[in-house]
């Protein structure tokens, strides 16, 4: 039995998924089960994850979001560890997995885990360094004034060498492996999200179940932040739809009425920048 199942969603990656699976089946450490859930692509890559044979494709036919085909993703495999992992993330270090894999087996508390992450030029992302959006923080970007109050919580400086693993509120989706055991036991994911805020929804309910999240500076990748094409105004619109659903969620209506009312302020001032630009 593998050891971590690897959920990929694509759509039109096929610039990404070549080098995704080789970088995959390089990792050394760890038996890794290949899931990858295609969401409608019509550039080749159906096809060529189609001849793959240790690959199991799940194609759609269809853009199902992120949340619902990684979801998919998770059904259609039986290992105890889950990568959820982006195509626009690179995997230099063959050992990565089995780091991530590591501290999680080190610790039964931890559900979940993330590696340090590079941008595309080689700056340090970060990856873990903030505290979960407040509604508070969230009103005040919307109008402007986000500067009066921070999220900014770094668990250590960037250029700290670390070998030991950091607890941190969360870390960056685009590749957290967690615990199966622990999904499950919070009811998995939740599929109403589309693109954006899943993985932190994720992650505030794995703390409130009282498990802790951590990163693991030792393992390290690269994350490019290109995602998959898409068309004008489809992310905004995702992200939007994403943001209202966690504040709803989790801070309940009148949390979400203030933000939302934050959004109406937020436009009247990109249109009087507008006019006056």
């Amino acid at each position: 039995m593998a050891d971590v199942a690897v959920v990929m969603v694509t759509i039109d990656s096929l610039a990404d998924i070549g080098r995704n699976l080789a970088e995959l089946r390089a990792q050394q450490g760890a038996g890794l089960e290949l899931v990858i859930v295609d969401n409608g692509s019509t550039d080749g890559t159906v096809e060529l994850l189609g001849a793959q044979p240790d690959v199991q494709l799940i194609a759609n036919g269809e853009n199902r979001w992120l949340s619902p085909a990684w979801a998919q993703g998770v059904r259609a495999s039986t290992a105890p560890f889950v990568l959820f992992l982006t195509p626009d993330v690179e995997l230099p270090d063959s050992g990565l997995v089995a780091k991530l894999l590591a501290a999680l087996r080190a610790d039964d508390g931890a559900a979940l885990v993330g590696p340090r992450l590079r941008d595309g030029e080689g700056g340090d992302a970060v990856n873990g360094a903030f505290s979960f959006p407040s509604v508070r923080w969230i009103v005040l970007k919307r109008v402007g004034l986000a500067g009066i109050t921070g999220r900014t919580a770094r668990p250590t400086a960037p250029s700290a060498p670390r070998t030991d693993s950091v607890p941190v509120a969360f870390v960056n989706g685009c590749c957290m492996l967690v615990r199966r055991a622990a999904l499950d036991a919070i009811g998995g994911l939740d599929e109403t999200y589309r693109l954006y805020w899943e993985e932190i929804d994720l992650q505030y309910r794995l703390g409130d179940a009282g498990w802790r999240v951590l990163l693991v500076p030792g393992a390290e990748a690269v994350h490019r932040s290109k995602g998959s094409p898409s068309a004008p105004g489809v992310r905004e619109s995702a992200y939007r739809f994403g943001e209202r659903h966690y504040i709803r969620k989790h801070h309940g209506l009148a949390a979400l009425a203030a933000v939302e009312a934050a959004r109406v302020v937020e436009r009247l001032r990109q249109r009087l920048g507008a006019a006056c630009g």
